[in-house]
């Protein structure tokens, strides 16, 4: 659904999928938070695995950048908190090196979010941060 939405920049139709998808991560959350007691579904997702994890973090950055495509600036605010949330997650399983390229390209898109919405100070701290880890990065595939 995504291309399809990106190629023609159906804001509709990329807003139903968004609705879905938002409502879908609140019950991961919520599942996630409760645990496995009174769980009706299945074969819940389990944030737990890393897997499962990083494809929710991958399908939500995919989002995001299509929000960011499309010029739905509100709900590409929404989608970084879910990726923040999901990127606290994260950090206690991955290197390092892998976190830095997330928060990399996290802020990158972040900074757009903040320049579109005209809030010009946090916009530079995106920036601040995105050129501080691009460095370190570079930095450390030297070593």
């Amino acid at each position: 659904m995504f291309p399809f939405c990106k190629k023609y920049k159906c804001k509709r139709e990329y807003r139903r999928v968004s609705e879905t998808l938002h409502s879908h991560f609140n019950q991961i959350i919520k599942m996630d938070k409760a645990g496995e007691q009174n769980s009706k579904i299945p074969h819940p997702i389990k944030l737990d695995d890393d897997e499962q994890l990083t494809q929710v973090l991958k399908l939500r950055k995919e989002q995001l950048e299509l929000a960011l495509h499309v010029e739905e600036w509100t709900d590409a605010h929404r989608i970084s908190h879910s990726i923040f949330q999901l990127m606290t997650k994260v950090s206690k399983k991955k290197t390092e090196k892998e976190i830095k390229e997330i928060y990399n390209e996290f802020f990158g898109h972040l900074s757009s979010i903040f320049w579109e919405s005209q809030l010009y100070l946090f916009h530079t701290y995106s920036i601040m941060n995105v050129q501080y880890l691009s460095k370190s990065l570079k930095a450390s595939y030297a070593t």
